[in-house]
């Protein structure tokens, strides 16, 4: 099963609410209904103080998880629905090693804003929760 549309409103919401800009044309979770305005690329990049040559996106930065062999199918789901669907919602890369002989683990690599390696890695857990609990539906 997949996750319900209410459930990835409420992972979207608690996303957006992690990065300090918003995608342009989104309405600000704080108040839900009110679109942000919109700016030319050189009055966003003032806003942002990128004119000066700062960088207001976070730095992109890299985590590496390990999971067992026995629960890697439960992330990456039938087809790579799941990881896909985590992934989307995460807004984060992630890497999933090849099985390597003689090893009961996988490597995960997990790339992009702190938010959305946090973001993630919460829901790689819970689908790991959810497995090891005998709830997957999530």
């Amino acid at each position: 099963m997949s996750l319900l549309p209410q459930q990835l409103t409420k992972l979207h919401q608690l996303a957006m609410q992690q990065t300090p800009f918003p995608p342009l044309g989104q309405t600000n979770p704080a108040f839900p209904g009110e679109k942000l305005p919109l700016h030319s690329s050189e009055e966003a990049q003032n806003l942002m103080g990128q004119s000066s040559g700062l960088d207001a996106s976070p730095p992109a930065s890299t985590h590496e998880l390990t999971i067992p062999n026995d629960l890697i199918g439960c992330i990456i789901g039938r087809q790579g629905t799941k990881i896909n669907e985590i992934r989307q919602m995460s807004g984060a890369q992630i890497k999933i090693a090849n099985a390597t002989e003689g090893s009961s683990e996988r490597q995960i690599t997990i790339t992009g804003t702190p938010a959305n390696i946090s973001l993630a890695q919460y829901l790689i857990n819970a689908r790991l929760t959810s497995e090891v609990t005998g709830m997957g539906a999530l």
